[in-house]
């Protein structure tokens, strides 16, 4: 009797041994296409500061760090603030750098697509409104309130007199 006994809690105790294993395991997402999946593709070829970083931004990270809650002294409530994170450890920080706190704090990490988005918009410069144009001054279509090329500059007038129209009548 005192066998079966033993061996039950034998049994019992493997059998819990392992339930706890598997569920402490199985349930760990390190980013968040982990835990919700992806969606569609991270398109990333004109990342601006009010269509993609605010968005993010404000879903990520405002609660922890606006004027209210400035957590450890950071306050991402402005162009001026991100920017200046920016230039220093934003990226880090998300994309789990080392020597960096990890953030979102407590949250999963963001998606490979957000982290994306932000790396594009510091690696252009963190520009506040970006408009797309044609930045050379030698360009007939020089647009002076183009703060990112977008490859469409052209040379030469056609016939009539048109910038880039047909060279040929």
């Amino acid at each position: 009797m005192e066998k079966v006994k033993i061996k039950s809690y034998f049994y019992l105790t493997v059998t819990l041994t392992v339930l706890i294993m598997s569920a402490s395991q199985g349930c760990k997402y390190e980013n968040e296409e982990e835990l919700f999946g992806s969606e569609e593709e991270c398109d990333v070829t004109e990342i601006s500061y009010e269509g993609e970083i605010i968005p993010i931004v404000d879903q990520f990270c405002y609660s922890c760090h606006s004027t209210a809650e400035a957590s450890a002294g950071v306050i991402l409530d402005t162009y001026v603030t991100i920017k200046s994170w920016s230039d220093e450890s934003l990226y880090c920080t998300i994309s789990y750098g080392d020597e960096c706190d990890n953030m979102p704090k407590n949250q999963p990490q963001l998606s490979e697509c957000n982290i994306l988005k932000i790396k594009t918009w510091i690696d252009e410069g963190a520009l506040e409104n970006e408009v797309y144009g044609c930045t050379d001054p030698e360009a007939c279509n020089y647009d002076e309130s183009a703060t990112v090329d977008d490859g469409s500059c052209a040379y030469e007038y056609d016939c009539a007199g048109t910038c880039g129209g047909e060279l040929e009548p």
